[in-house]
């Protein structure tokens, strides 16, 4: 088997912990580029940070974003979309606020959020999100219009909670919605998406549009929102910061994201003549 794209989560997996792609890494994903090798990103952030990316580096022919909720080509041009609906939004809204969770939903370039300085300083400055968004709002649901959430085009409803307990107890209920999806990307976090939407719906939906087959993608991951699209494709490579869960459905364990794991294991590939 030889495989001719390489899809990739980014925090944790392609980015060090100081959110850059090493010198290493990124000539061996240029190279692959020059080959023909179709390279992805597919992230849970929003598309206008994997795109400020895209731009910096020159490199991903398209991009999966907010987790799989929007899908692009290297042009910005769409490939598919989805939304959470107004029923959706207003049910989360209603389960975060009872247990004192802390959230925030977001659309391509806004967030809404029920405390700024909390959600910025504590959760985007880190890992260096804050600058992507021209606009960032503290809103509650009546002022923001909630019952336009569909043509608001909110990708995804996260949530937070220092107590482990609370948060599964949040999860269980939010479980029993009919229209979301729910992952998480990192400890104590929760991210919610429109049902069906997620990274290994958007890994098939986007193979289908180029005319590739799946068995012949390679993924990268690291937490558990990668992990529907390890299940997706061809070879599931984990890291080895990854979560243990992860670390189960894995073809192979790369070297963490600190010790350019993507690139060697992608040069391992090559030397194989799988790449």
């Amino acid at each position: 088997m030889v495989y001719n794209t390489v899809v990739m989560d980014m925090d944790g997996t392609l980015l060090d912990d100081k959110k850059h792609i090493t010198a290493n890494t990124l000539e061996v994903l240029n190279r692959l580029q020059k080959k023909g090798v179709n390279i992805v990103i597919a992230t849970g952030r929003l598309w206008e940070s994997p795109n400020q990316y895209a731009k910096y580096y020159n490199l991903f022919s398209h991009t999966i974003a907010a987790n799989g909720t929007i899908i692009t080509d290297n042009k910005g041009n769409l490939v598919d979309e989805g939304s959470l609906s107004s029923k959706s939004l207003l049910s989360l809204l209603k389960i975060v606020r009872e247990y004192g969770a802390g959230y925030y939903f977001v659309g391509d370039k806004i967030i809404y959020t029920s405390n700024l300085k909390a959600d910025v300083g504590a959760f985007y400055q880190p890992i260096g999100l804050e600058h992507c968004f021209p606009r960032i709002a503290e809103a509650e649901a009546n002022s923001i219009g909630v019952d336009s959430a569909e043509p608001m085009g909110i990708r995804k409803f996260l949530l937070y909670h220092r107590d482990d307990t609370v948060l599964e107890k949040i999860k269980n209920e939010i479980n029993t919605l009919e229209d979301v999806e729910i992952s998480s990307s990192f400890r104590q976090n929760v991210e919610i998406t429109p049902k069906g939407f997620h990274k290994g719906w958007a890994l098939k939906r986007l193979m289908d549009h180029i005319n590739v087959n799946i068995r012949e993608t390679v993924a990268f991951g690291d937490y558990l929102n990668d992990k529907t699209l390890l299940e997706t494709a061809g070879m599931a490579v984990v890291m080895e910061n990854g979560h243990p869960k992860l670390k189960e459905i894995a073809t192979r364990i790369a070297p963490a994201n600190n010790e350019d794991g993507v690139a060697v294991v992608l040069n391992q590939m090559e030397a194989e003549g799988l790449l």
